[in-house]
């Protein structure tokens, strides 16, 4: 038994489970100490076993400072000086390297300046990684492999032959093993590996690594995070600036690069073109002179630059691109002009190329989710118009080539109905209802389509539920209207009531006491504190969802799997709303009746209790808080000396067995 009670522990230990998988019993163990522990720890034993803890504290605090400094500044602020020095050009700046290194001018600006360099790093090593993981898993792609390239060519050339040379090879079609000779072995596609990327680290966790679990291992992880980002700096940055400043003072547009903020990216990308354009000639040469070896590492090397360059293209021009058409739209919007940003431009040109990034990102990512949610709540057929980016059968080039006309007929049909006909009644409906004629299209456009969307959901509901009958759209109507009593019921509890009081409670806690003045009155605002009380509702059902066990949790978990058809009501008035609707009244109006019933009573006067009732919420929050923390760490030296007890006097644990109650007993029988 005391065997299976070790394994069990042992089990437990690394599984980390705390509760049965069968009956979600949660595992208890009972402690078994030597016969000899005292009732109470003697005095020395525990000044020993608190002066240990506190010399593990200390070593532990030291570690983690050292953690902390090494790869929170030393590797971002040699990043960051290296980089420099590498792009000053001049020798004496490599000779004065390693005191610049120990420098700490501007030491914190080179940290942030630092991190971003070693997160450009990190991305450039994971997009590798994952594209190394692509080739290999998806196959090497046909393109790299020289004997299939020799093959297709050869294949080409003999349809290409006439009718006249076939007739002549008759012979030699007899016999083909002797004229083809020996047949090439394929190679293995899956097992295709270039380079040896995989290393021996089955026990590198990520404490170990950062150096979390109290080892100076991570002082070795440090140095090859160094020197790799030193490498990656030199192989992906420093050689392709220098490849394209001898290409474009080459082709003479150097002088043009000069007047651009941003010279040395654009000559990095300059320079990752020019590579791009001698890779690929490298590679067809190695395909007329046979290389194997050399065209496969020329090939892979092309396919990472071509995935780089897409990639910058997609996620860095194309979203700038984007941000700028909506910018030049939203001029008169805003009372500008093209001056005002050329401006600026001039003035902040990262910061505003970093903006109108940030909006043409947001305004992709957008349009691709409506997009995809459209796809997802629409039927197969419906988007006809629209083309699934992720069907692996999707051409755009050929079915632009075969179905030119018909593609351009439908898709400007598509889209003047798509504007139009929603415009339209939008005009008319607003026209119907105000009188007036003069409206931004985009409000035409809005009521529009929805309108349309009303008639068409109406349409395709009538068409399910007419041919049931009417006792069957009278059984469906009662439903949800029961539905819908309980979703207005349910978020007029969470939304209404509840967002109200939190309102107040912090209109009552964090404004009051610091927008009003001393002896001033504070005005309330109940639509005000409505809304605000319902982004502090949903900030506080997040805090609920995401923290520890409790009884909150599993009603709003509860209520969370049953959904909005299935919600108990009474349950969900009586295990959420009720409670936090009595804390939140009771954290209200307690101070409140204190001030204004208790205080008078010691004679307050009418100016002191308008004071008091300021500063009494707030204080009571700062003593609840306390509270809080002294029980905290009651608790944490109740577990200290629990500890040094463990340390000296335990033997070993014993499992509870879990056991009915007489409750549950007596159910069993009955």
């Amino acid at each position: 038994m005391s065997l299976c009670i070790s394994s069990l522990t042992q089990w437990l230990k690394y599984s980390k489970k705390e509760y049965c998988e069968l009956c979600h019993h949660k595992y208890m163990f009972l402690p078994i100490y030597h016969p000899d522990m005292p009732i109470r720890l003697p005095v020395n034993e525990l000044t020993i076993g608190i002066v240990r803890n506190l010399g593990h504290t200390i070593r532990c605090l030291f570690h983690y400072t050292l953690v902390v400094i090494a790869w929170l500044g030393v590797v971002p602020l040699t990043a960051c000086r290296v980089n420099r020095t590498l792009f000053k050009d001049s020798i004496s700046s490599f000779i004065s390297l390693p005191l610049e290194m120990l420098s700490t001018e501007s030491i914190l600006s080179d940290c942030l300046q630092g991190t971003i360099i070693i997160g450009l790093t990190l991305c450039a090593f994971v997009s590798m990684v994952w594209l190394r993981e692509q080739i290999v898993h998806g196959g090497m792609p046909h393109w790299l492999n020289l004997d299939q390239v020799i093959d297709q060519e050869a294949d080409q050339a003999e349809r290409n032959q006439g009718d006249a040379q076939l007739a002549n090879n008759d012979e030699g079609e007899q016999n083909p093993a002797a004229i083809a000779g020996p047949a090439r072995v394929p190679e293995d596609e899956n097992n295709w590996q270039p380079f040896e990327w995989d290393r021996a680290a089955e026990e590198l966790t990520w404490e170990r690594l950062f150096g979390l679990d109290g080892s100076l291992v991570f002082l070795e992880h440090v140095f090859w995070v160094i020197s790799l980002n030193t490498l990656f700096i030199v192989a992906f940055a420093f050689s392709p600036y220098h490849i394209g400043y001898v290409f474009a003072s080459w082709m003479n547009i150097l002088s043009y690069m000069k007047l651009i903020y941003f010279e040395r990216l654009v000559v990095t990308l300059v320079g990752y073109i020019a590579i791009s354009f001698a890779l690929y000639i490298m590679y067809n040469l190695c395909i007329w002179l046979k290389f194997s070896r050399a065209y496969k590492v020329l090939g892979l090397s092309y396919l990472i630059i071509k995935v780089f360059l897409l990639v910058l293209f997609e996620v860095g021009i194309f979203p700038l691109l984007c941000g700028w058409w909506l910018d030049i739209c939203s001029l008169p919007l805003f009372g500008s002009s093209l001056s005002d940003r050329f401006q600026n431009y001039h003035s902040a040109p990262g910061t505003s190329l970093f903006l109108h990034w940030l909006a043409g990102m947001v305004y992709v990512f957008y349009f691709a989710s409506f997009i995809l949610l459209l796809r997802e709540v629409m039927r197969p057929g419906v988007l006809w118009f629209l083309r699934n980016i992720n069907d692996p059968d999707f051409n755009p080039v050929q079915e632009i080539v075969a179905f030119l006309l018909l593609l351009s007929l439908t898709c400007l049909v598509a889209s003047l109905f798509c504007l139009t006909v929603p415009v339209t009644l939008g005009r008319k409906v607003i026209y119907l209802i105000t009188g007036q004629q003069q409206y931004h299209e985009l409000y035409t456009l809005a009521c529009g389509l929805y309108i349309c969307w009303l008639i068409m959901r109406l349409s395709i509901l009538l068409s399910e539920y007419l041919p049931l009958g009417l006792a069957t759209l009278w059984n469906n109507a009662v439903y949800w209207t029961k539905v819908c009593v309980k979703c207005v019921a349910a978020g007029f509890a969470l939304f209404g009531v509840i967002a109200f009081l939190l309102g107040m409670l912090f209109e009552l806690i964090v404004v009051v006491p610091l927008r009003v003045n001393h002896y001033g009155s504070p005005l309330f605002f109940p639509l005000q504190e409505w809304v605000l009380g319902i982004l502090h509702c949903k900030i506080l059902c997040a805090l609920i969802l995401i923290g520890p066990e409790c009884s909150l949790k599993r009603v709003f978990e509860r209520a969370y799997q049953e959904g909005l058809r299935n919600l108990n009501l009474k349950s969900f008035y009586s295990e959420l709303v009720m409670p936090i609707v009595m804390a939140l009244g009771l954290a209200i109006s307690v101070p409140y009746v204190i001030v204004h019933s208790v205080l008078p009573v010691f004679g307050a006067s009418l100016e002191e209790q308008v004071i008091c009732q300021k500063q009494i919420y707030p204080s009571l929050l700062f003593l609840i808080v306390f509270g809080v923390f002294l029980y905290w760490q009651v608790n944490k030296l109740r577990n200290l000396l629990i500890h040094i007890r463990n340390e000296r006097y335990l033997v070993g644990q014993r499992l509870v067995n879990y056991e009915y109650t007489r409750t549950e007993r007596i159910c069993d029988s009955s």
